[in-house]
């Protein structure tokens, strides 16, 4: 099972890359979608920054930065800490700084942005997975997705307090060298 390849990847593999993709993959094919961003949130800026993206080359450029509260759709799940549905074809949506009509011109008519929350509340990230037609997944496919969006931060947090604590023993390590 997908979620079960997320799952099981090894303690202390630093390929963020790699857990990055994993995660997108899963969750386009969980939700039978066409492409899908990952994007983790850079708390210094506040900026929901893109990691991960599959299918999507035509926008990425445009999105590979996107204030947390710009009102794109990823945007708005951050902030609001729920998952997020889209038509970008929806003239009573307008997009902020023309992401709808960008994505519209990619071929994408239907997104969804969901958060990624650790188990403290504190917001980490976001995916996102799109379609070329209409849709809206069901309620068993969304099951599966907040499994995999607790998984995805449950890795995530795991992985960035790993990276912190080799950081700091790389400098505890240099300290203790320039002390002798």
């Amino acid at each position: 099972m997908l979620l079960h390849r997320v799952s099981a990847r090894p303690d202390g593999e630093s390929e963020m890359q790699s857990l990055y993709l994993d995660i997108l993959d899963t969750a386009i094919a969980l939700m039978q979608a066409d492409a899908g961003t990952v994007q983790i949130l850079d708390e210094a800026t506040g900026d929901l920054v893109m990691l991960a993206h599959r299918n999507l080359e035509s926008v990425v450029g445009h999105f590979l930065r996107v204030p947390a509260g710009s009102g794109t759709p990823c945007g708005v799940a951050l902030s609001r800490g729920v998952r997020v549905f889209l038509d970008f074809d929806n003239p009573q949506t307008p997009g902020p700084h023309d992401s709808n009509n960008i994505h519209f011109r990619a071929g994408l008519r239907s997104a969804q942005s969901t958060p990624l929350v650790t188990r403290r509340g504190r917001p980490i990230g976001m995916f996102s997975t799109h379609w070329h037609g209409r849709h809206r997944p069901g309620e068993r496919e969304l099951r599966y997705l907040d499994l995999l969006a607790r998984q995805a931060a449950d890795l995530i947090e795991r992985q960035q307090t790993l990276e912190r604590l080799h950081e700091r023993d790389a400098v505890l390590t240099r300290l203790s060298a320039g002390a002798s």
